[in-house]
């Protein structure tokens, strides 16, 4: 299940649980990520507590990927967060 979707700069972004790591899971998640990357989407994944204990260093990911691929020329988003 994506978690969030942008088709505007066609990003995804999963926030990966505890379900990620049932059997089978993450098989499933490299097939839907290899196909969304045949779209030329970028998948960003991130555990859980990586969000919980990193929140700082996962949003200066995002940014960089959105600000990568925004085709405004001068996106609104940028570093000095918090």
């Amino acid at each position: 299940m994506t978690n969030f979707y942008s088709p505007q700069i066609k990003l995804v972004i999963e926030l990966d649980g505890d379900s990620h790591y049932q059997d089978g899971s993450q098989e499933y998640d490299a097939v839907r990520d290899q196909f969304m990357h045949s779209l030329e989407i970028v998948v960003l994944r991130f555990q859980n507590d990586e969000v919980m204990r990193e929140l700082n260093a996962v949003i200066d990911k995002i940014v960089d990927v959105i600000e990568k691929r925004s085709p405004h020329p001068n996106p609104p988003l940028g570093k000095g967060r918090g």
